[in-house]
């Protein structure tokens, strides 16, 4: 009985430990390189428009446009991506 229980507990801890699904719909992971660059991965929620546009300054400081974007889709939507700061 104990065993019973316990599994469907551990399975639900792991699901919310980030079972190697793709970010939340409204997360983003933004790794600043040297150079200007950066990379990141960011939820279905994100638009390519909205990164494109530096929504809400999160891929470049003080206004830099951002310039030489790539994005790549997952099919749940989740996209990875990469560019530079203008």
């Amino acid at each position: 009985m104990r065993a019973a229980i316990l599994a469907p507990a551990l399975l639900s801890l792991a699901a919310c430990a980030g079972g190697g699904g793709g970010p939340a719909p409204n997360e983003m992971n933004v790794t600043q390189s040297g150079g200007g660059t950066f990379s990141g991965v960011a939820g279905s929620g994100w638009t390519d428009e909205e990164l494109r546009e530096n929504a809400f300054g999160v891929l470049c400081p003080a206004g830099r446009p951002v310039t030489e974007l790539s994005v790549e889709r997952a099919p749940d939507g989740s996209a990875r991506f990469g560019g530079r700061c203008g």
